[in-house]
């Protein structure tokens, strides 16, 4: 995901959503959940949600 946001970015793209992803991401590993799949990103969606 990195190096996406680096491509990204010296091509002047704007990577506001990939950032955010990249967050997301990194909150669900974080969480324990980075072989989980999909699903887990899903949950760690609804769990930064609920604690809005």
């Amino acid at each position: 995901m990195g190096h996406v946001l680096e491509a990204a970015r010296a091509r002047g793209l704007n990577a506001e959503v990939l950032d955010a992803v990249k967050g997301l991401a990194g909150r669900t590993i974080g969480a324990g959940h980075g072989n989980a799949g999909f699903v887990s990103v899903i949950e760690e969606m609804r769990r930064s949600s609920a604690k809005a």
